[in-house]
């Protein structure tokens, strides 16, 4: 609460009669007895002195009505504000207005014993900087409070919360612990930023290790037990960093492993590095002659005409519509062929090229039977392949039988040179369409789910009257554990 500050000896009389409760009322004078204007100060007040209606009051003085305002009547025994306006009746010049200390005094010497709160808008103060004495029940300055919080408090260690520094870049490379007030260093990730820690640079110690090593094994032995010699690690070097193993690289693996697939990590001999959580079957599917066995493992689909085949490749001309696989070409090992309601990851590559750009529709790849190989946009059958439309237009493919299917045009591909395809099927995923090691097309949407069989064929249909020569290769499958 504020403290008002007193003013000297006033005394005046009210010029109104009124009630209990009035706010504002009449006086004879609005200076104090030495001729002081005390307008817009706000006081506290006696009203009739010595009589049964005597009350305190705090007002404020309005010399330009000749009145207090703002009235409200006090507590006798704290000084403290009870309610508004006056409360008791006066009557006019029956009675005196003058200033009163018991307020002031009251409100002084009740914030001294704890029962009143201090001003907060106008903190107290010293006149001077005081000389305080250790130990004493002495009210100390911020100041004080301040200096003496950081000066006697210990400096942090690893069991001892305290004062710490924080460290520059500098002093992270150095790995020092103390900085320059002699205080423990904690790291900002601003300075580690900045540091050798976040360029993944060897330390100082580090670099003189590996600058010493030259041809004592009893150096390259400090290497954590490793007993080679440095022509070891020499060839280590070369090895790890060559981009095509071969030679004396390829020398260095003598376990029998494929120094290219082991330098690479792929699925397949083509574009794509295998995840480290998956695992993978793989396996070719060469295409053989329809004279092995009487119903034959290669199935050409009805209407193909005038195809030539071997291990290894087939070829065929207008019409040539087809599966080559006959009813699945992968099974779990009990029978149950692989279907596109699968959640295995499905890779095919292959090599396929035409004789010439068509100008009837084609397709090749993944699919459940023969539509797509005479309907770029098909959704008869699930399917994830390559398709070509009537003006020789190259699509990636997708289709979820009888529900939709999805369309990304492919540019750049020249269809009648022989291109390696890849398709990567992952289901409930995407479908990615690759040409030549490029990724071409990635599609989410119509991706096949059915119970139906997952077949490959290739070919295009029997609108195109000239000779049509389709050659394609082996088929190279990676599927998923």
């Amino acid at each position: 609460m504020s403290f008002y500050t007193p003013r000297p000896s006033y005394e005046s009389t009210m010029t109104e009669t009124f009630s209990a409760g009035t706010t504002s009322f009449g006086v004879d004078s609005t200076s104090d007895s030495y001729g002081n204007d005390l307008d817009t100060l706000t006081l506290y007040f006696t009203l009739d002195k010595g009589q049964s209606t005597e009350e305190g009051i705090i007002a404020t003085v309005d010399t330009a009505t000749s009145k207090v305002t703002s009235v409200s009547y006090l507590n006798v025994a704290t000084g403290e504000i009870l309610g508004a306006g006056t409360q008791y009746a006066h009557r006019k010049g029956s009675g005196t207005i003058e200033i009163t200390s018991f307020p002031y005094l009251t409100h002084a010497i009740r914030a001294l014993k704890g029962d009143k709160q201090l001003d907060s808008t106008s903190p107290m103060e010293y006149d001077g900087v005081p000389a305080f004495t250790p130990g004493s029940n002495e009210v100390a300055t911020v100041e004080y409070v301040d200096n003496i919080a950081i000066s006697g408090s210990p400096d942090a260690t690893d069991t001892t919360k305290g004062i710490s520094e924080e460290a520059t870049s500098g002093e992270i490379d150095a790995g020092t612990a103390a900085g320059g007030t002699g205080a423990e260093l904690f790291v900002n990730p601003s300075a580690l930023a900045a540091s050798i820690y976040n360029s993944q640079l060897p330390s100082a110690g580090q670099k003189a290790l590996l600058d010493g090593i030259t041809s004592d094994a009893a150096e390259i032995n400090t290497l954590d037990g490793y007993t080679g010699d440095v022509n070891d690690l020499n060839e280590m070097s070369t090895f790890f960093q060559a981009t095509d193993i071969s030679g004396a690289e390829a020398e260095t693996l003598t376990d029998g492993s494929d120094a290219a697939g082991l330098h690479g990590h792929n699925k397949l001999n083509g574009v794509g590095e295998a995840t480290d959580t998956k695992d993978y079957w793989n396996f070719q599917l060469p295409i053989g002659l329809d004279s092995i066995g009487t119903a034959g493992w290669v199935n050409y689909g009805a209407g193909a005409t005038s195809q030539s085949y071997g291990i290894g490749y087939t070829r065929g001309n207008s019409g040539a519509c087809g599966l080559i696989t006959n009813g699945g070409f992968f099974t779990s090992g009990s029978n149950a062929r692989l279907s596109f309601d699968t959640s295995k990851e499905v890779i095919v590559e292959f090599g396929l090229g035409s004789s010439r750009n068509t100008t009837s529709e084609g397709g090749f790849g993944l699919m459940e039977d023969t539509a797509p190989l005479s309907d770029y946009d098909d959704q008869t059958d699930d399917a994830v392949c390559f398709t070509v439309d009537g003006s020789g237009n190259l699509y990636a493919h997708t289709a979820d039988r009888g529900t939709g299917h999805t369309e990304t045009a492919i540019t750049g591909v020249t269809l009648d040179s022989l291109n390696t395809y890849r398709i990567e099927f992952n289901p409930g995923v995407d479908a990615k369409f690759y040409v030549n090691g490029t990724l071409k097309a990635t599609i989410a949407t119509n991706l096949p789910s059915s119970a139906q069989v997952m077949d490959f064929g290739y070919g295009v249909g029997t609108g195109d009257s000239g000779a049509q020569y389709l050659s394609c290769t082996c088929l190279n499958f990676a599927i998923e554990k």
